[in-house]
């Protein structure tokens, strides 16, 4: 198995465990280790991030959390690891897509650190009401793309600047 497939392979268990833990995740804690998990993510992690749905708030934070987590990490893993499969020479546009990808990767992780607040609208609002949250499918697809782009946001700066900084010495 070469480097890239290997990347596609993490790049799809991002997205699918996102989904795993939450099917797996209780709605509200019930067990003192749930409780434990709580407090957990509430002082090291992102519990206090994103949008709290009322119908699954312990699945909905250990989800965000969680996935952020893995996101980073296996971002900056394959970042690391894929640092020499750079195309050369460099597109023209290359400075833009990263710039673009970093700033789209922070502010999904911005979304996912600090407490965002319920839209009250009278219309249809896409991912920022309380019912697009509440439907388990709309909630998992957009956590999964979050966590997409956090990966992404992270991996190909990371990547383009230690190719950079290698091939200076």
């Amino acid at each position: 198995m070469d480097r890239k497939q290997a990347e596609n392979y993490i790049f799809f268990s991002t997205l699918a465990i996102t989904a795993i833990i939450f099917v797996f995740t209780p709605a509200y804690p019930g067990s003192s280790l749930e409780y434990l998990l709580d407090e957990f993510c509430n002082r090291y992690l992102f519990g206090n991030g994103w949008y709290k749905p009322s119908n699954y708030p312990f699945a909905a934070k250990i989800t965000n959390s969680l996935s952020v987590v893995f996101a980073i990490s296996a971002g900056v893993a394959m970042g690391i690891w894929r640092k020499n499969d750079i195309i050369t020479p460099l597109p023209k546009n290359i400075w833009w897509s990263c710039l673009f990808f970093l700033v789209l990767g922070v502010m999904m992780l911005w979304e996912s650190i600090f407490h965002q607040e319920f839209k009250i609208t009278s219309g249809r609002s896409f991912g920022t009401s309380e019912a697009f949250h509440n439907n388990p499918i709309s909630f998992v697809s957009f956590m999964a793309v979050k966590a997409g782009v956090i990966y992404a946001g992270f991996r190909f700066p990371i990547s383009l600047i230690l190719y950079l900084l290698s091939k200076k010495k």
